[in-house]
């Protein structure tokens, strides 16, 4: 009661029109692989692409963009240390070309899509299930033996030369 029961049917018409649309732009389920890639990755970002052909704005599409374009590396001193850059290390033309990259909060709030996730509640850079499980793997990989032998090797120093003590061959 109260609400406007015609505009509400009105804006969920609107909206199912808008989801078939973007099943006929994008695959959706490659769009979804990557959106969950975040859990593995901790991060999974996709630039929002607009249009108005309908008459009115509204996103048509997500461009992925790549996890190992994405960086949290900042300058000292930066305000915001812990938003996501888009950061291009090997190409130089690129707009996102430098030391750091580009933070997405240069652009306007729609641009993108980013989704991050906490399942540790630690720093951002040691989230994810990567992180998590790789401890796990070590241990599966490698029993106490293989360990052992990597203390022993680590543990020993490395051999520069022989001497001779008190003139001895």
């Amino acid at each position: 009661e109260g609400s406007n029961g015609r505009a509400a049917r009105r804006a969920a018409t609107d909206f199912e029109a808008l989801v078939k649309r973007w099943h006929a732009r994008q695959e959706w389920d490659p769009l979804l692989g990557q959106l969950v890639a975040a859990e593995w990755w901790g991060r999974s970002l996709h630039e929002v692409l607009w249009s108005d052909e309908a008459g009115f704005m509204a996103p048509e599409r997500l461009a992925w963009i790549h996890h190992r374009r994405l960086s949290y590396a900042c300058p000292y001193g930066d305000p915001e240390p812990w938003t996501i850059r888009i950061h291009d290390s090997d190409a130089p033309t690129s707009p996102f070309f430098g030391a750091y990259g580009v933070p997405i909060s240069q652009f306007h709030p729609d641009k993108f899509l980013l989704h991050e996730t906490t399942p540790l509640g630690v720093h951002r850079t040691g989230e994810g299930l990567s992180c998590t499980l790789v401890w796990y793997l070590l241990m599966y990989e490698w029993d106490w033996r293989d360990l052992m032998k990597l203390v022993e090797l680590l543990g020993r120093p490395g051999h520069v030369g022989y001497y001779a003590a008190g003139g001895a061959k």
